[in-house]
């Protein structure tokens, strides 16, 4: 049988708890291949359109299953649902369970499904809206974390601790936070709010996001 070849482009470190799961055979690439590279893949998986959509022009013309890391933005805002392309979710501590979490294109839907079947031991086809399910459901209890903070209900590590040893949460969401990253929580929360009001995010949460950004100048 063919063991089906997986390109990843991701400008960091190879993730392997992500392959770890999966019976393909798999090549990391910090910047983009040429097309001599990634006509050869099954599959390819680009962790890099996710500060810069206009990276994903360069897949509109092809025929190979793509995965975007995409949390934030669905399949349809992208322009790609007639597209073999799907979203999954690429972040930290999610990308690294047993499970991943992907929304793919109703109109490859067979094609991708079946070859996520040879790609990934599980996989969870989820609906195609904002933060997939288990971020958004994240997103609530970072965001309800900050606000308890703003009103000095407890400390910080006080309440990482409550919800490790209380709740049972393998991390505590101030942790979880910084884990993701404050940028990207920040975008998610703001992208719910357009719809939901409850995201509107924490006056906490958004000055943590900016003193992280004026450490990083």
């Amino acid at each position: 049988m063919h063991k089906k070849q997986v390109v990843v482009i991701h400008e960091g470190e190879p993730v392997e708890a992500f392959y770890k799961y999966s019976i393909a055979s798999f090549s990391w690439y910090r910047e983009r291949p040429g097309w001599d590279v990634l006509e050869k893949a099954d599959l390819i998986v680009d962790w890099t359109v996710e500060d810069d959509h206009s990276r994903i022009d360069f897949y509109r013309e092809t025929t190979r299953p793509v995965l975007l890391g995409e949390v934030v933005h669905t399949l349809e805002e992208l322009g790609v649902t007639h597209l073999p392309i799907g979203r999954m979710n690429h972040w930290p501590t999610f990308v690294e369970r047993p499970i991943t979490e992907l929304s793919l294109p109703r109109s490859h839907r067979t094609k991708m499904t079946d070859l996520m079947d040879e790609v990934l031991l599980a996989f969870h086809d989820a609906p195609d809206v904002p933060g997939f399910l288990s971020s958004r459901i994240a997103m609530t209890v970072i965001n309800e974390a900050y606000r308890t903070l703003g009103e000095r209900v407890a400390s910080a590590q006080t309440i990482d601790l409550a919800m490790r040893q209380a709740a049972n949460y393998p991390i505590g969401p101030f942790d979880w936070f910084e884990k993701i990253g404050p940028k990207r929580v920040l975008a998610l929360l703001e992208k719910l709010a357009q719809t939901r009001e409850r995201y509107t995010p924490a006056k906490e949460l958004i000055k943590r996001v900016n003193n992280a950004a004026a450490a990083k100048r």
